[in-house]
């Protein structure tokens, strides 16, 4: 536990009384005296894996999703892709692979931004990496890519009672964290939760970092797209009795926890974003919504399946299609990363439509059928050797690659 982000939290509360969730969770993520977000844990470890650690097919299918946007937009000459809160760099790091190889003119007109706090600290070739916690860019015409990110934002959080809506606070008995509950910090979470049909008795968050964040998305993009991958719902999906308590979760050494008042510091905390106030905000921002969608359904509308088949042709050992496989496999998943929403929002670009986005045959695709494979590298996560650590000597054929993906 980072003592100093801890006892940061606990001033804090002292000099004002309580603090709002968001406030305590924004100190216990991104604090720099400790927060998860700035620890070595979070940089040297992993507490769960994400679609680009599971399979660099994830980065290609999103690279033909910004070439088909470069040539909607006349293939100009310099075609920026700023990915937010990038991380350790492996998505940006796919993408750009897979466009060197497969589209040389589209290569050269990218140019790739790799965007976050903690930048790698690895040099490659056709990626510009910027250490921001902002976005430092203007009259961008090209693409915003996150994978991942909004999930992060701190989130007020939220319960409707007999009388209406109030709000969880983060107060103390003695050092120990406890929740209060009172009147609701600010209109902004009443005016977003009174457009939704919010039973007494749930529980909730609300995310107003997303406010300032389109509208400043907006407001450096000319032209383009901004491409969100997360997991999350629609409000009427995602404030239900199914959810009574909420999507608050904690990622503690590869477990899930439902504290977020432990291990403060050494954990992740996360909550489920709500896409109806995220495309609403959109459009009010002057963003259209060109599209939303599951991950499976975008990654197969733009030829996961010939990636499959590919695979199922590559002269590789048994146990690394094994692996390749199960990584893939991964992305699709239906109760798992096949369940993450994508989000196409768009500015002058009205009325064009993304494949990504339209309901295909899964034998198309907007890929050719004799798109080469790509695999596993030691940047990637092998999810069949963490899982079924017995199964990577053995010679066996665990999926038929005839079949289509259902």
């Amino acid at each position: 536990m980072s003592n100093s982000v801890r006892s940061q939290i606990i001033d804090t509360i002292k000099r004002k009384g309580k603090i709002t969730f968001a406030e305590f969770m924004g100190l216990a993520l991104f604090s720099k005296k400790g927060g998860y977000y700035y620890s070595n844990k979070n940089f040297h470890q992993r507490d769960y894996f994400t679609s680009p650690l599971s399979h660099p097919v994830f980065g290609a299918l999103i690279s033909v999703q910004l070439k088909e946007v470069w040539d909607i937009m006349g293939k100009p000459k310099k075609f920026p892709v700023i990915e937010l809160g990038a991380g350790s760099g492996v998505l940006g790091r796919d993408i750009v692979r897979f466009i060197s190889k497969n589209e040389p003119r589209f290569f050269e007109s990218i140019r790739y931004f790799s965007v976050d706090y903690q930048p790698s600290r690895d040099p490659f070739l056709g990626i510009n990496f910027f250490k921001s916690d902002s976005h430092p860019f203007q009259n961008v015409a090209g693409c915003i890519i996150s994978n991942e990110l909004l999930d992060s934002f701190p989130v007020h959080r939220f319960v409707r009672d007999e009388s209406g809506f109030k709000e969880i606070y983060v107060d103390l008995e003695g050092d120990d964290f406890v929740e209060i509950i009172d009147e609701i910090s600010t209109t902004n979470i009443e005016n977003i939760l009174s457009g939704y049909n919010i039973e007494e008795g749930l529980y909730g968050e609300v995310n107003l970092y997303m406010q300032d964040w389109v509208k400043s998305l907006s407001n450096i993009l000319k032209q383009g797209l901004i491409l969100t991958v997360d997991y999350g719902d629609t409000a009427e999906l995602l404030y239900t009795i199914g959810r009574k308590y909420g999507t608050l979760n904690c990622y503690y050494d590869h477990m899930v926890t439902d504290n977020p008042y432990k291990n403060i510091g050494d954990q992740d905390i996360t909550a489920h974003v709500d896409f109806s106030a995220l495309i609403a905000l959109g459009e009010n921002n002057g963003l259209s919504t060109a599209g939303f969608t599951t991950q499976k359904k975008f990654l197969r509308n733009l030829g996961f399946q010939q990636f499959v088949g590919a695979l199922s042709r590559s002269d590789i050992g048994q146990a690394a299609m094994d692996a390749n496989r199960y990584g893939m496999m991964e992305l699709v998943k239906t109760g798992h990363m096949g369940d993450f929403k994508v989000l196409a929002q768009t500015k002058g670009l009205e009325n064009r439509a993304l494949s990504g986005f339209m309901e295909i045959h899964q034998e198309s695709g907007r890929i050719s059928q004799k798109v080469d494979p790509v695999f596993l590298s030691s940047e990637h996560m092998n999810l069949i050797a963490g899982r079924y650590p017995y199964l990577t000597d053995q010679v066996e054929n665990l999926w038929p690659f005839d079949k289509p993906i259902e």
